[in-house]
C-alpha cells in the first residue's frame, strides 16, 4: 500500500532475508499501484492533553501526485498531515531521491511484518521529528504509519479496507 519506497536501503541486519523480502515486496507493490483507497483511524497523542484525539476518515491516492485525506468530523493537525502526506506522495510515486535526501532508513522485522524506520536527516525536520515508522505487511502494503516527535507527541495512522488498483 502506501509506498514505493527506496531503491537504496540500509538494513538493520545485513543478513536478514525476511527484512530484505519486505523491502522488495514494498518496492514491487509500489510499481503496481495506480490508485489506492483505504479507511483510516488516526490517533494523535499530545503530552499536554488528558486523552488522545482519535479521528477517522478515508485516504485516496491517484498516480502520480494526488493524495487526499478525507476526515470525518474535526480537522486534522496541519503539520502532521503535511509531513505524512509528503512521505506518502514520495513513496507512492517512487521518489527515492527525495526520501533518501530527507531520511536515513532502517528496517526491522516484528510480528510477521517489516517495519521501516525513517530517521530525519534534514535540519528542518530533526528538531521536531524523532522518526517515522511504516508497518509493511507480507503483500508489501503499508498498513500503519507512526510519526513520533521529539516532544513526545505522536500521530498513529492505521489503515484498513485497503484497495489498490
Amino acid at each position: 500500500m502506501i509506498l514505493g519506497l527506496l531503491a537504496v536501503v540500509t538494513y538493520a541486519t545485513a543478513g536478514d532475508t525476511a527484512c530484505r523480502k519486505g523491502w522488495q515486496q514494498l518496492l514491487l507493490r509500489s510499481r503496481q499501484i495506480h490508485e489506492l483507497e483505504a479507511d483510516f483511524v488516526q490517533t494523535r497523542t499530545v503530552a499536554v492533553l488528558d486523552r488522545p484525539d482519535v479521528q477517522q476518515g478515508h485516504l485516496s491516492f491517484k498516480a502520480p501526485h494526488t493524495v487526499r485525506w478525507n476526515y470525518e468530523g474535526m480537522e486534522q493537525s496541519a503539520t502532521a498531515s503535511r509531513l505524512i502526506t509528503s512521505v506518502v506522495q514520495a513513496t507512492l510515486k517512487g521518489d527515492t531521491v527525495s526520501l533518501n535526501k530527507s531520511f536515513a532508513q532502517d528496517c526491522t522485522l516484528h510480528q510477521n511484518a517489516t517495519w521501516l524506520q525513517l530517521i530525519p536527516k534534514e535540519r528542518r525536520l530533526k528538531p521536531y521529528i524523532r522518526h517515522i515508522l511504516l508497518k509493511i505487511n507480507t503483500r508489501g502494503d503499508v498498513i500503519e504509519v507512526l510519526v513520533e516527535e521529539t516532544s513526545g507527541d505522536s500521530t498513529h495512522i492505521r489503515l484498513r479496507n485497503l484497495k489498490c488498483y
